[in-house]
């Protein structure tokens, strides 16, 4: 569900790519969010007025939320006259696109006379959430100005449905004149959406649930970056992880902007803010200290918390220096190597260590125990079970033969006759469903394997309503 976006142009992002190599580097991701805030015809203000108070609006809503990325901003629509616009880069953390939605679905609720319409890169993606529950006339090709979040609600415009394109100031007439046909969603669908908004504002944005902070030790000048410029943190993260190895070996053997004490005495302690997906994405990756770094290294048998400390100021860090190495622009167009070395040359800006030095964050949820799979699976077992009393609870088969069953229905479906249209359903049922119980029950008995080498079923014997699969014809 593509949309043409006409508004602003997207920020410029380094994306690295290693030419003649069997393995190239992994690219930086382009997925995005992209909304207008439309004002009805009836609002007495023009929309530059509105700019300031609903930024603080939304501020005051997201306080203390770190972003994967960019931060929600808003602008005024440079081509349409009674609106607000933003676009944001959301890297790594898709998460980040429900908190931003669920952020300005709150303005809806608070100010009647505004219908805000959102799309990422997959395009309407309101819509892929609520796909179980799509009207039959909706697709990708006629949903282009016809999805909107009005008043805590998502209304889908309904009006002409055989009309490919509907053009933006209709549809808008269609959501807002109370004359016209209700444009809100079917309940169903408009439940799903708001329950995914919902768990984006209960959830996601919780501290302990989105945020981990940790201890670093880092050269002063790094620390003084990470503390005035909190944002580049994101972007210094993302250098890191999607670094060239050959690029970070040449850049990182000399730390030009950030040079390394000679002793570990000479280094700062700083506590960074990140999100659990920065933090895996730093902790998780292999890397040797740099040349310049070894002096301050600690042994391996020192104090976890201290090797830990250096280890990942020592990542960020080459990640700072090689965001330095490149033209990557924030939010706003500003080339972070000319906000940082500006930063960098004032010699009234030091870094100020902080009066309440605390632990680095616990990130035991890095890791699953055995014991926490199975209470994984128990629990999505359970809800599965409550969601459908249709599941098959009578086990029936041994595991080896449920998977045969399993695997038989694929290769049905692989060998089924297909067109530009798609699969051709007349052997298969109309309506599938996946019994999560009876893969539970197998996983658990620890006989998986037991009958693998059987002979398959005979295809009169593998009926679709066994064990995986449910139908109705």
């Amino acid at each position: 569900m593509s949309k043409s976006t006409n508004q602003t142009s997207e920020p410029s992002n380094r994306t690295v790519e290693a030419s003649g190599t069997m393995f190239p580097t992994a690219e930086v991701g382009q997925d995005f969010l992209e909304f207008f805030i439309h004002f009805d015809e009836s609002s007495e203000r023009d929309a530059s007025s509105y700019e300031a108070s609903m930024q603080e609006e939304l501020d005051v809503f997201l306080q203390g939320y770190v972003w994967q990325k960019e931060p929600l901003v808003l602008g005024v629509s440079t081509t349409l006259p009674r609106a607000l616009h933003g676009k944001m880069l959301v890297g790594d953390n898709v998460e980040d696109e429900w908190v931003a939605t669920a952020a300005l679905n709150t303005l809806t609720k608070k100010h009647s006379n505004i219908t805000v319409q959102v799309w990422d890169a997959d395009g309407e993606f309101l819509l892929i959430e609520a796909a179980e529950a799509l009207p039959a006339w909706l697709n990708p090709d006629n949903s282009a100005n016809r999805v909107f979040l009005r008043r805590g609600h998502l209304h889908i415009v309904h009006q002409n449905p055989t009309e490919r394109h509907m053009e933006l100031h209709t549809a808008l007439s269609f959501v807002t004149d109370p004359e016209t046909p209700s444009t809100r969603a079917n309940k169903v669908m408009d439940a799903i959406v708001l329950d995914r908004l919902g768990h984006a504002t209960s959830y996601s944005m919780q501290p302990d649930i989105n945020h981990h902070h940790v201890q670093c030790m880092l050269p002063p000048a790094a620390a003084l970056v990470f503390q005035a410029l909190p944002h580049s943190i994101a972007y210094a993260v993302e250098a890191f992880y999607y670094r060239d190895p050959t690029e970070a070996t040449q850049v990182c053997r000399h730390m030009q902007r950030f040079p390394v004490p000679s002793t570990s005495t000479g280094m700062a302690t700083a506590m960074v803010p990140l999100t659990r997906c920065m933090y895996a994405q730093v902790k998780q990756q292999q890397f040797a200290p740099p040349k310049p770094f070894q002096p301050t290294t600690p042994r391996p048998d020192a104090d976890a918390n201290v090797v830990a400390a250096a280890e990942l100021g020592m990542k960020l860090c080459c990640g700072l220096e090689l965001l330095c190495h490149s033209r990557v622009q924030d939010w706003r167009g500003t080339v972070w190597r000319d906000a940082i070395d500006a930063l960098l040359q004032d010699p009234a800006r030091k870094f100020v260590p902080p009066s309440d030095l605390r632990p680095s964050d616990d990130d035991s949820w890095m890791y699953v125990t055995p014991e926490g799979l199975e209470a994984m699976l128990d629990a999505a077992d359970s809800k599965l079970q409550h969601q459908s009393a249709n599941d098959d609870e009578d086990g029936g088969e041994s595991g080896g033969q449920a998977l045969q069953t399993m695997a038989s229905l694929f290769d049905k479906f692989v060998h089924t006759k297909s067109d530009y249209e798609g699969v051709a359903t007349e052997t298969l049922p109309t309506e599938v469903s996946f019994n999560m119980h009876a893969l539970m029950e197998i996983l658990k008995s620890g006989n998986v394997g037991d009958n693998l080498h059987e002979s398959p079923r005979s295809e009169q014997d593998t009926n679709v309503d066994d064990y995986f699969f449910e139908s109705e014809d």
